[in-house]
């Protein structure tokens, strides 16, 4: 009885998955087909408008991006400094301060500047509606003042007048300061190779942040990503399509179970086994041992709508990074009884039940559970998120403020509107209570308190299709390629928003790696993490 009434709950969630990925799918359609007719006899922009859409690789996008900028005249709007959506003259002063002192060899004077001014948002140069007027960039101030500040931070990192302590305390403050990202995949059933192209793009353009989470299948890539070191990275990226299909190619063949059960031919059952072939038996604090990098995954309970479990190096050393993905994953059938497996100190497995982080008390009310995001943000300093969203069934839900829609700003506008009261009116329903346990995840999403982006596909009716096809080394990768497609208009504004903080970090890494005494390498690691472990162990106490 309790496998079909679980059985029946998988078929419940792929059919709603599937539902809502035709629906959303139809509507894009229609607007789109009102807007070509509108714009009959402009048939040169709408050609390259749709040939941005095929593009394979990050240089024919940016290619076709910059052609259609110029065709439009919008590029003429990146040269005008002036604009009220940023403070245009607090960053062209602090240009003209850093440039000054860089070129009098001035590093301290240009160290003092930069404390002032490390603000990921500072006079709201990241704003989203300065990477909409164009295809590709933004104000060449802007651009400017984020490519100077990095030579600025290579300048002190390079100084002969500063000594070596000094500059550690510098870049450590200003890695505080600033603050991290974290690169969030949330969801999307057997869409979850979307994320991995997203993770791919994002690599491609030295934009992967080094914390990462994950959710749902979105869990699955997170802990693919954080186990291989960076000189792994391209052979990770390059073989991981073979190695999937490798796995599954033996279990193709079209069933109608299979696709409503997974809403995809595709079976997450199937990236699972891909995923724990490359992770091994390697736990939590093993992969960041190893890699330097924060894998969060992040488990929901199906059984009830309580604050969801984050596991990551501090909160689930032990526990084996593949046990906790498929757990993330216990809404399919087939993981709804799965257990967390942990390593023993002998190297012996063992496993626990998820009670043992979670609790048996729920938290129904959804204004008292606290969200992943906050956790995150309160263990590793985590002040912006790059959300991956691909769960079709939270696109009515979901503003992507960086598509560039081709039908009219109008109805871009009300249909903000319209996503923006449907997600209020359902999060009043769920906070008097009438929002069934189990459907939570379909209609909520959890509020993300800190600055963030959103990306989601552009899902179409060629994407229906790759939804029944079976699964095939060309299907793989064009999952992969939407993934990619979506961060590639992205790339601008995650280069203003995180290459100064990825500056920092390498600055740091590079100021490390002078020190040769391996007492050094372990107060590196107490300093690095003393304000993470202090705010772990306050909230630690506060539970208790």
């Amino acid at each position: 009885m309790l496998q079909r009434n679980s059985d029946s709950r998988g078929y419940v969630y792929g059919t709603i998955s599937t539902i809502w990925l035709l629906l959303v799918s139809l509507f894009e359609w229609l607007l789109s087909s009102l807007n070509a007719l509108r714009h009959d006899n402009n048939g040169t922009v709408k050609r390259k408008r749709l040939a941005a859409s095929d593009c394979t690789s990050w240089q024919d996008w940016k290619e076709t991006a910059l052609s259609l900028d110029k065709r439009t005249n919008n590029f003429r709007w990146r040269y005008y400094t002036a604009s009220a959506e940023y403070d245009y003259k607090l960053i062209q002063r602090r240009l003209e301060c850093l440039k000054r002192y860089r070129s009098e060899k001035n590093d301290r004077a240009i160290m003092c500047t930069l404390r002032s001014g490390f603000i990921r948002n500072l006079g709201n140069l990241g704003d989203p509606s300065l990477f909409t007027r164009t295809y590709y960039g933004t104000k060449i101030l802007i651009e400017d003042y984020v490519h100077e500040t990095c030579k600025c931070l290579h300048s002190v990192r390079m100084s002969k007048e500063i000594p070596r302590i000094e500059k550690l305390e510098f870049f450590f403050a200003a890695k505080l300061s600033i603050g991290r990202t974290c690169l969030f995949f949330n969801g999307g059933t057997a869409y979850g190779l979307y994320h991995f192209g997203i993770a791919k793009a994002l690599w491609e353009r030295g934009l992967l942040p080094r914390v990462i989470a994950g959710s749902a299948s979105g869990a699955l890539i997170a802990a693919l990503l954080g186990v291989y070191t960076k000189e792994e990275y391209p052979r990770m990226f390059s073989e991981f399509s073979s190695n999937l299909w490798e796995t599954c190619k033996y279990t193709v063949g079209f069933s109608l179970s299979k696709l409503l059960r997974y809403g995809n031919m595709l079976d997450i059952s199937i990236i699972l086994k891909t995923v724990r072939k490359c992770t091994g038996n390697m736990t939590f604090q093993e992969a960041y041992d190893r890699t330097g990098r924060v894998i969060n995954i992040v488990i929901t309970p199906f059984a009830f709508s309580g604050s969801p479990v984050v596991l990551n190096y501090l909160t689930a050393p032990d526990v084996l990074i593949w046990s906790a993905a498929r757990t993330s994953n216990s809404w399919a059938p087939v993981f709804r009884s799965s257990k967390l497996i942990t390593k023993q100190s002998d190297g012996s497995l063992k496993s626990c039940a998820l009670e043992e982080f979670v609790g048996s008390r729920p938290e129904r009310n959804a204004f008292f559970s606290s969200s992943a995001f906050a956790r995150i943000s309160e263990i590793f300093n985590v002040n912006h998120f790059v959300i991956t969203q691909s769960r079709p069934s939270l696109f009515p839900f979901i503003s992507d403020e960086l598509h560039h829609h081709s039908y009219h700003v109008y109805w871009v506008k009300l249909l903000r509107v319209l996503s923006l009261s449907l997600a209020f009116r359902m999060r009043q329903l769920d906070l008097l209570g009438f929002v069934p346990s189990k459907l939570r995840r379909f209609v909520l999403k959890d509020a993300v308190l800190s600055p963030h982006i959103i990306l989601t596909p552009n899902f179409s009716f060629s994407d229906i299709v790759h939804t029944f096809t079976e699964p095939s080394p060309d299907h793989i990768n064009y999952w992969i390629l939407v993934g990619e497609r979506t961060a590639w208009q992205a790339i601008t504004l995650l280069r203003v928003r995180c290459k100064i903080e990825l500056a920092i970090e390498k600055a740091e890494d590079s100021l490390f790696a002078e020190g040769h005494s391996p007492d050094e390498s372990i107060c590196r690691n107490e300093e690095s993490e003393s304000v993470n472990i202090k705010a772990f162990s306050e909230t630690t106490s506060e539970m208790n």
